[in-house]
């Protein structure tokens, strides 16, 4: 299938997986979480997902299912993107999880451990309180 000069037929989307919110972890290890999917790519493909993810009993799950996406009519794989995807590899120390689903060809990583964000207005913030001190 070409389609824009592409073979589709060995397309492979690569989707950024991010959590809406705290994950609470069980004391066996198990689980359970909402996640917003998006995929852009180099052609402007773009669709976005949400999904969980759930892991029990030492064994990971991705759900997800297609909530938009550009309107490609003659790329149909797009709006068939349904499943379940087991977990390739986590790695403990950073909470990097991955999952493939090969019969949609997808790829999704993302971490377990919460991240924080520091605006620019906090380091500033951070830097004025420091010179005041040193003063």
């Amino acid at each position: 299938m070409d389609i824009f000069g592409h073979n589709l037929d060995a397309y492979v989307a690569t989707l950024n997986a991010e959590y809406t919110g705290s994950v609470p972890v069980q004391e066996d290890g198990s689980f359970d979480a909402t996640l917003n999917i998006t995929v852009e790519d180099l052609y402007g493909i773009y669709a976005r997902f949400s999904g969980t993810i759930q892991q029990q009993h030492g064994k990971s799950y991705l759900n997800y299912y297609l909530e938009e996406s550009t309107d490609f009519p003659e790329i149909p794989f797009l709006a068939s993107y349904s499943g379940t995807a087991k977990v390739l590899s986590e790695d403990t120390d950073t909470g990097l999880i991955s999952f493939d689903d090969i019969s949609n060809g997808i790829h999704v990583s993302f971490s377990t451990k919460q991240q924080e964000t520091i605006s620019s207005d906090s380091i500033e913030e951070e830097e004025e309180e420091e010179a005041a001190a040193a003063a």
